[in-house]
């Protein structure tokens, strides 16, 4: 459990640096009370984890602890092989939820009958597209100025990885959030200017052994609801993203993994206002929702 939390940290490093923990520093203290030997290996890993920003670039922080958290496996007698940084790559890379909901549907004519959204007085939701997919320009309703306004920018926050090739990055859009504690999303969270509402009338999971196809899910008795959001500035211009929890019942046997973070109503003003984001990531209860009959 010490060395997986230590790797966590090591995948999670390109992104920032990681909190200043109890538990990360029992976990160092544990291991080198294991080894007795080659202490500054883990004061290296704890200085390197947690050193701000402007003294380590994402990559740089990241080789450097993968150099030291290698020094800490052969000095438990260890070897870190290739089997064991990919394993824990990929169960803690930030972009492991790219499988999740990506495509959900607005509705033209129904959001055309709404003069208002709830309390959000003069909303004009006519400009939100029919169908949005990841790089698409969504609408999303935020706080500006002590005002609610309606914004339009891109579905997928920017991250550059490390390419297949030597040397290369590529760039991918992280459209769902799931890891609530990544270095990534802490500060859009924890900001309530970085939180948002995205509108929506369905969203989209894909269908199980059935290659593009979809299953469609709504809220019943609302017109118009919304999924728990955030954005932020970027190179590519304002970007959001929106949160996933556990599926309910109605959507699990269609995505075992994971469905949208669905917001009450009540809560909308709560989310705006930076409440703990843990609080609002259960699944939206599935007696509320139901399934989109096909298309002909």
């Amino acid at each position: 459990m010490a060395l997986e939390a230590l790797e966590q940290v090591c995948a999670e490093s390109r992104l920032g640096p990681a909190e200043r923990t109890r538990a990360l520093a029992f976990a160092l203290a544990y291991l080198f009370s294991i080894s007795d030997r080659d202490r500054w290996r883990y004061d290296e890993f704890w200085q390197v984890a947690t050193g701000p920003p402007d003294t380590y670039t994402g990559w740089s922080r990241f080789n450097l602890i993968t150099r030291s958290i290698s020094g800490i496996y052969h000095s438990l007698g260890m070897i870190r092989t290739t089997d064991i940084q990919t394993k824990f790559d990929v169960m803690y890379r930030p972009d492991r939820q790219f499988e999740m909901c990506n495509h959900y549907r607005n509705n033209p004519e129904a959001i055309a009958t709404l003069q208002t959204w709830r309390e959000y007085i003069s909303w004009d939701l006519s400009a939100a597209k029919a169908e949005v997919w990841p790089k698409y320009q969504g609408v999303v309703a935020r706080v500006h100025d002590g005002q609610k306004i309606l914004d339009t920018m891109q579905w997928g926050v920017p991250l550059q990885m490390k390419g297949k090739r030597p040397d290369t990055t590529i760039t991918k859009r992280i459209t769902n959030v799931r890891n609530l504690s990544s270095p990534f999303w802490r500060s859009m969270l924890t900001k309530p200017v970085n939180r948002c509402l995205v509108p929506f009338t369905q969203f989209a999971e894909p269908k199980p052994n059935a290659g593009r196809e979809e299953c469609w899910f709504t809220v019943t008795e609302e017109t118009v609801s919304a999924f728990a959001g955030v954005w932020r500035e970027s190179d590519e211009g304002n970007v959001y993203a929106f949160l996933t929890c556990e599926p309910n019942p109605l959507v699990k046997p269609i995505h075992p993994k994971a469905m949208p973070v669905i917001l009450h109503p009540d809560d909308y003003d709560k989310w705006l206002a930076g409440d703990d984001a843990k609080e609002f990531a259960v699944p939206f209860p599935s007696q509320l929702m139901s399934l989109v009959p096909d298309r002909p």
